[in-house]
């Protein structure tokens, strides 16, 4: 891990604690799974394919923002919405919080992301992912207390 994405993390966790109460364990940032590869068909072989494949990802995404903060406490996963800056987020909204005995967390291999995939107790799933950047990527610390959690919960 680099000292780079540290800090950022350390930014972004700075920029969330206002609107969380209790002390971040772990951050990402994540969009719903199939939006890299949206991504991707827009800005090359088919756009109106990438266009359906980008609102396929959101239905399934449980209302969250196509691009959000997750923010790992003790006792739940937040969800915030912002928008990037230089060295951090500018947080506009707290959206959901999600107690951490109400889920279960698995990675998800994937070549290009970083994906895990949260099932709740009702049996709601709800897959995230993020472009790997690095051997761990910026997400591997918060999917490693999140499944790590789970194999432990």
């Amino acid at each position: 891990m680099s000292d780079r994405n540290q800090k950022y993390r350390d930014n972004v966790a700075a920029a969330c604690s206002q609107h969380i109460g209790d002390e971040i364990i772990a951050i990402g940032i994540f969009s719903p799974r199939g939006t890299a590869g949206a991504v991707g068909m827009i800005e090359g072989a088919s756009p109106l394919l990438g266009t359906l494949m980008r609102r396929r990802a959101k239905s399934n995404a449980g209302g969250v923002p196509q691009t959000a903060v997750y923010a790992l406490t003790a006792n739940a996963l937040h969800v915030l919405d912002g928008t990037p800056k230089a060295k951090s987020w500018k947080i506009k909204k707290h959206v959901a919080a999600w107690p951490r005995t109400s889920f279960t967390a698995r990675p998800v291999a994937g070549s290009v992301t970083d994906q895990v995939e949260l099932t709740f107790d009702d049996g709601a799933t709800i897959g995230l992912e993020s472009i790997k950047f690095g051997a761990q990527g910026f997400n591997g610390e918060i999917i490693d207390h999140l499944t790590q959690s789970a194999a432990t919960g």
